[in-house]
């Protein structure tokens, strides 16, 4: 299989894990899928009973520096380790994490997410609904939650940006994201100041401060065409393999076939906003 769709689970989230295995098994063929399953708690009879089924179990270690507060908690122990999806269940081209308390309606929503994985590093889904609104107790949540992670002065930027959920989201093995994401919560845990470790504050942050891109194409002949790829980041680390990897997929996602690299031009520049 080409992809896998990973969730965690405890005793508590158990009958809610089984539904969205559930939601998912009929669609394993068609979007050759595999499924994982972070065991933070799980009950013997449900470890039994997913050994049944075409489930990997994984039972997860904390994978940062000590933590007086977190690295003890499998609650928090779910949220940190999703960084390291590829390295806990290695192997496949795209990961797609589902919370446990998520299911699939329509396999179409599925689909979207790994071909956008193609040519993307990070496929997340934006909290805009009619029927969803901030009220003004959400708002100082989530600017409390960037505040901790991140300070005053990046929280006030977070805050004017859209809100990515965590509960949902795509990346291809091979992106910067999962280096980015480990990084930025690496960074948050050393200067978390409350009781809650917010992952999505996290993945936030690499999507809006590391992870603004865009792509444009320039036809220069019937058979040659420019590919740009641009990304604004607060770090110049510069990755060639990566962002070869994006413009390959970014080309193999329109259906276009690379004969041939005439040329290659690749630049950092300071931009100021």
């Amino acid at each position: 299989m080409k992809h896998i769709v990973v969730t965690a689970a405890d005793e508590a989230y158990e009958d809610l894990l089984f539904g969205l295995i559930d939601s998912l098994m009929p669609h394993l063929g068609t979007l050759k899928l595999s499924l994982g399953c972070l065991d933070i708690g799980l009950s013997p009879a449900a470890r039994t009973r997913l050994a049944a089924l075409p489930v990997t179990m994984v039972t997860p270690t904390w994978p940062f520096r000590p933590h007086a507060r977190f690295d003890a908690t499998p609650t928090y122990l779910s949220r940190a380790v999703r960084p390291f999806l590829p390295d806990l269940f290695p192997g496949f081209e795209t990961y797609v994490w589902m919370d446990a308390d998520s299911w699939l309606q329509q396999a179409e929503g599925l689909k979207w997410l790994i071909a956008a994985s193609a040519y993307a590093d990070l496929v997340g889904i934006p909290t805009v609904h009619r029927t969803y609104t901030f009220r003004p107790k959400d708002i100082s949540w989530l600017a409390t939650r960037y505040e901790m992670a991140f300070g005053p002065e990046t929280a006030k930027r977070l805050m004017q940006q859209s809100y990515l959920n965590s509960g949902v989201f795509a990346a291809p093995a091979r992106s910067r994201f999962w280096n980015l994401f480990a990084t930025r919560f690496q960074g948050a845990l050393e200067t978390w100041s409350g009781e809650f470790l917010s992952d999505q504050a996290v993945i936030n942050a690499v999507a809006q401060l590391d992870g603004y891109r865009f792509v444009y194409t320039l036809p220069l002949a019937p058979d040659r065409l420019l590919i740009e790829d641009t990304y604004y980041s607060d770090d110049q680390a510069l990755s060639h393999d990566a962002l070869r990897a994006g413009i390959a997929g970014y080309a193999k996602a329109h259906g276009w076939d690379i004969a041939e690299v005439v040329r290659e031009e690749v630049g950092v520049l300071p931009i100021i906003l």
